[in-house]
């Protein structure tokens, strides 16, 4: 909901703030006192292009500031991953500034955002129909939508739109196959790289496995001398383990036990010596077993690496140049047969799409039906006894929302034919129907937030009584924020402000004032007899007030 409006510099307004309420809250006041204005402030939170006319005589900025309090935690959730975390703690304040030089900015907590993306974020927050305003409602580009609203999540709405996906892919690809134009050039130049590639017999990993034994080969001949040098200084004919051995020899010909100790030590030297030279040698002959030799090597590496720069920079590259390429040529080899397969799937796909449409627009029918109903009720609550609504349908090709093309008629009076809802009705009639409709598809937005700019244009009596009656329903369930001259419409207020023009220094100012309950009754009474107040009025006010409230 709006919790909190501050207006500077903006038309007639020099400085104000607002603190609105939830439930209904009416703004009450002469013609031209500023009410209108502080419409068309909200509609500039909400994105709406700026008029810079408006910023007040002797000012150079004009500010607009718009505290709301989101409780729909979903929606909160919807817009934070949408803009990163833009909503905390359920609080979402809007800046709007506007110069004489033609700049504006809009900022949503602290942080700049364009018109387009104000809008998307504020028509999920706050709902303003004025009479300077496009009525959504009347829009008939809008009526598929709010009609698929009313029905809720329906599975048949998300199974279509998954077939029309798949068959709208299929007709892209079949364009695409008509349009193509066998080139005999080509076909050679992609037989010759399918040849390259399947020449080369590529296996996954092998260039990582070949490239590491490379680099184990390259250390190979230089671990080979190194091996050979040290076997030969032990091994050799007059190396290590010759000279040890003849040298215990010497010992043991002594035949002198204190000497047989050293005989020892040079015997246990000597097949230590023998063991560590055959470990040497054993590790140079598991390196002689390696399958490839250092050339093969290097020249595989080559011509992997030639054939990946024509396709891209990994194996994968390659695999997947080879499946297109295959594609490619069995498409350009077998044109007609291709052609003649992909227009069956698209008409196969078709029939199953015609199926899951169908579903559909059933049940949009049913749903309509249910909602023709449903309105007719709240159009007789709103004294248009004599005015029934249906939902027209039109039977299209399919598109991604289906077959229907939605229009919401109506007859205004008996004996009358159904037109379109924007084209047969008058001001009166076509607020009060409005009305009837938010009533029904105010439950289905997201929106916590309503303003009605004199809704109730056109009525009086009784008929402004029902119409005051239906708005303080919707109030129950979302914040209402009402404009408006009658009284049997103001009196259902929860909460009424008082917006007035005074004259201050030669400047004329708007102000506004929350009314405690004598003044609520007061303004009322002003409604009632034509801004005279006396102690009939008073009385008839407060009775007018009780019965509201009953």
């Amino acid at each position: 909901m709006l919790e909190a409006l501050n207006i500077k510099n903006f038309a007639i307004i020099e400085d104000i703030e607002i603190n609105f309420k939830s439930g209904m809250n009416v703004m009450l006041g002469e013609t031209g006192a500023g009410k209108s204005i502080i419409i068309d402030a909200l509609s500039l939170l909400k994105g709406e292009r700026s008029s810079y006319d408006k910023i007040r005589v002797g000012a150079s900025k004009a500010y607009i500031d718009g505290r709301f309090i989101i409780e729909n935690k979903e929606l909160i959730k919807q817009i934070n991953e949408e803009y990163d975390d833009l909503i905390e703690n359920d609080e979402l304040i809007v800046s709007r500034s506007l110069d004489i030089n033609g700049r504006t900015s809009i900022k949503l907590n602290g942080r700049m955002f364009s018109s387009s993306a104000t809008k998307v974020i504020m028509n999920e927050i706050i709902d303003i129909h004025s009479q300077h305003q496009n009525m959504v409602l009347f829009d008939e580009k809008e009526h598929l939508h709010l009609l698929d609203k009313y029905i809720g999540n329906s599975k048949e709405l998300e199974i279509y739109q998954s077939a029309y996906k798949t068959y709208s892919k299929e007709v892209h690809n079949l364009e695409e196959l008509e349009n193509k134009v066998i080139d005999e050039a080509e076909l050679a130049y992609k037989k010759a790289q399918i040849e390259e590639i399947e020449k080369l017999n590529l296996e996954v990993g092998e260039l990582e496995k070949l490239e590491n034994l490379e680099k184990k080969m390259a250390n190979f001949v230089r671990l080979q001398e190194t091996i050979n040098n040290i076997s030969e200084l032990l091994d050799g004919d007059d190396g290590a383990l010759a000279k040890i051995y003849q040298s215990r020899r010497l010992l043991d010909y002594l035949k002198d036990e204190d000497y047989d100790n050293y005989s020892t030590k040079l015997n246990d030297c000597y097949y230590n010596l023998e063991d560590i030279n055959s470990a040497l040698k054993d590790s140079l002959n598991a390196l002689n077993e390696y399958e490839y030799t250092p050339e093969y090597i290097q020249e595989r590496i080559y011509n992997i690496k030639k054939v990946m720069r024509k396709h891209g920079n990994t194996e994968e590259d390659i695999f997947k140049a080879h499946e297109q390429l295959v594609n490619d040529i069995a498409l350009m080899s077998d044109y007609e047969y291709a052609l003649e397969k992909q227009k069956a799937l698209v008409k196969d796909l078709y029939n199953d799409l015609m199926i899951k449409a169908n579903n559909l627009s059933k049940l949009r029918n049913e749903f309509a039906n249910k909602l023709n109903k449903e309105v007719d009720k709240e159009l007789s609550d709103l004294s248009l006894n004599n005015a029934h609504f249906k939902v027209h349908f039109n039977v299209t090709e399919p598109k991604s929302t289906g077959i229907d093309d939605v229009t919401f008629y109506i007859s205004s009076n008996i004996g009358m034919p159904f037109g379109h809802l924007k084209d047969v009705v008058s001001g009166g009639e076509a607020s009060r129907i409005m009305l009837g409709l938010k009533v029904i598809f105010s439950k289905y937005c997201n929106y916590e937030t309503m303003i009605l700019d004199e809704i109730d244009s056109g009525v009086s009596g009784k008929v402004a009584s029902s119409v005051g009656r239906k708005i303080h329903e919707i109030s129950k369930s979302r914040q209402v924020i009402v404009i408006s001259h009658i009284p049997q419409v103001a009196s259902y207020a929860d909460t009424a402000y008082e917006v007035k023009k005074v004259v201050e220094e030669n400047s004329t100012k708007t102000q506004i004032t929350e009314l405690d309950n004598d003044g609520f009754i007061e303004n009322i009474a002003k409604l009632l007899t034509d801004s005279s107040v006396s102690e009939q009025s008073l009385s008839l006010a407060k009775e007018l007030i009780n019965n509201s409230r009953k």
